[in-house]
C-alpha cells in the first residue's frame, strides 16, 4: 500500500513519513507536480536562496523572510507563563519552556531553533541561567526581575 500524497498542502518535510517522501521524490510516473509547477517552484527557490534572511515563514500563501527575533516576544510571554504556572520565581528547565512554545506554535519552528532563541535571550539579559547551556536538558532559566516591562 502506497502512502497517500496530499495535493495543494503545505507541511514541513519533517512531518512526512519517509515512505511518503520516497513517493514524492521517486514516483515520477504519477506526475505529482506538472512541469510548469516544478519550473515555478524551481524559480522561486532560486530567488529565495539569494535572500539574506536566516528565518523564513509561510505567510499570505508564500514564503517570506523575517528577522531572526521574529518569535522572541512570544517566547518571553511563554516563559513568563510557564514560570508562573510551574515555578514562581524559580528556575524552569529550558526544555519545559521550549516544549510549551513548540506546542503553541503547532510545530512551525523546530525545537533547535526555539532553544537557540531562548539561549540568545538569556545571553542578552532577559533570563538568568542555571547550569550549562549545551542542550535544553542541561540548563534552566528564570526571567530577570522586572521582566513584565520587557515582554
Amino acid at each position: 500500500m502506497q502512502p497517500k500524497v496530499m495535493e495543494n498542502s503545505s507541511f514541513p518535510s519533517n512531518s512526512f513519513l519517509p515512505e511518503t517522501l520516497k513517493v514524492i521524490f521517486e514516483n515520477e510516473s504519477e506526475n505529482i507536480l506538472s512541469i510548469n509547477a516544478r519550473n515555478q517552484l524551481s524559480d522561486e527557490w532560486l530567488q529565495l536562496k539569494e535572500t539574506k534572511n536566516l528565518l523564513r515563514i509561510w505567510k499570505n500563501e508564500k514564503i517570506q523572510g523575517v528577522r531572526e527575533d521574529y518569535i522572541d516576544q512570544e517566547l518571553l510571554h511563554c516563559a513568563q507563563k510557564v514560570q508562573k504556572d510551574f515555578a514562581e520565581n524559580k528556575f524552569v528547565k529550558a526544555a519545559r519552556i521550549i516544549g510549551e512554545m513548540h506546542g503553541q506554535l503547532e510545530g512551525r519552528f523546530n525545537t533547535a531553533f526555539l532553544e537557540y532563541r531562548l539561549r540568545t535571550l538569556a545571553y542578552e539579559g532577559y533570563f538568568k541561567i542555571k547550569g550549562i547551556p549545551k542542550s535544553m536538558n542541561h540548563y534552566s532559566v528564570r526571567l530577570i526581575n522586572g521582566e513584565e516591562g520587557m515582554v
